[in-house]
């Protein structure tokens, strides 16, 4: 014979349980609540944890860039910022840099991986510090001298799907 769920809860209810019984099924259901919230805060810590350590990361990536361009925009030479911004780009999860001079003007830019067109439409718009468009999200950092003196800013779109890759392994390692 089947039973419903409220006929099954209907027994329950008017079964005279022992309070040693009640009292081990309150435990029992208190531990699994705080395990339940004890799971829930680490898996909420973990994510913001390795967030900041992926912010981090690309704030030392964009520090090491601008001491490696500000001689290139100095001495006007764009070979070797191309070459700063292409070994800035293997293996990271930048898909797009640009350098601009000291008068705004675009002086070199790199994409890896970004639709037909979208290089472009970059360097047309010049993203703002932490703007979010589609799939990249900016951070702008001024190229000082040694003097400290700007000499330039860069722009480096960093790629949000590696960004969220990289906290799934995190969670699976």
């Amino acid at each position: 014979m089947k039973r419903s769920s409220s006929q099954i809860l209907r027994r329950l209810h008017g079964m005279r349980l022992p309070i040693r019984a009640k009292l081990v099924l309150a435990m029992t259901l208190l531990v699994l609540g705080a395990t339940a919230v004890l799971v829930y805060e680490s898996g909420r810590r973990i994510t913001l944890e390795s967030a900041g350590a992926l912010e981090s990361q690309e704030d030392n990536l964009l520090r090491l860039l601008t001491y490696q361009l500000a001689p290139a925009l100095e001495f006007s030479s764009q070979e070797s910022a191309q070459e700063a911004l292409r070994s800035m780009m293997h293996g990271a999860r930048v898909r797009y840099a640009a350098v601009y001079d000291q008068e705004g003007a675009l002086f070199v830019s790199q994409s890896r991986d970004l639709a037909p067109g979208r290089d472009a439409a970059l360097k047309a718009t010049c993203p703002t510090n932490q703007e979010v468009q589609q799939d990249l999200r900016f951070s702008v950092r001024s190229i000082d001298n040694a003097s400290g003196q700007a000499v330039g800013r860069v722009v480096v779109g960093f790629s949000l799907a590696d960004h969220a890759r990289i906290q799934r392994e995190h969670w699976t390692r």
